[in-house]
């Protein structure tokens, strides 16, 4: 008979509270991971293999519970999840395994967060109304061609 598997459980340094966030690795049956975030990890791994969980694991049921590591908040349970997606599926296998990986900076930033943010209110916008010469600016400060319309002068 199959043992069941212990899971492996890391305490966050933050003391979490009875209700706080935790993130969860979840083993698919194709042997594929699955993270996500929740507050009640038992009930969301029974959402899971009922089909209702994500979109992911209901095409990819049985699902069975390998990690979970309680978080000290939401923003930090975000983060800590994004680091873990980001992982190859070898660096995952170890991390469940115990392999130490530390959490990220309070104030990380993800890598989609690390691009300048662009300022949209330099740039003009051709106006709808009887204009012929639009004087428009791309994001890169070099003027878009316009094209007339059949019709328009």
């Amino acid at each position: 008979m199959n043992k069941p598997k212990k899971i492996p459980t890391k305490i966050d340094s933050r003391q979490p509270t009875a209700d706080s966030w935790h993130l969860y690795i979840a083993e698919c049956a194709d042997g594929t991971y699955y993270t996500g975030i929740t507050k009640d990890v038992q009930a969301r791994i029974a959402a899971h293999n009922q089909g209702k969980g994500s979109k992911y694991t209901a095409t990819h049921r049985p699902v069975q519970l390998v990690f979970q590591e309680p978080q000290a908040d939401y923003s930090s349970a975000l983060r800590r999840e994004y680091q873990i997606k980001t992982l190859p599926k070898k660096r995952k296998v170890l991390f469940i395994a115990g392999m130490d990986l530390p959490a990220p900076a309070p104030k990380a930033k993800m890598t989609f967060q690390r691009h300048q943010k662009i300022n949209l209110t330099s740039t003009r916008w051709p106006s709808t109304k009887g204009s012929k010469k639009h004087e428009t600016q791309s994001l890169q400060g070099k003027p878009l061609k316009v094209k007339k319309r059949k019709g328009s002068q």
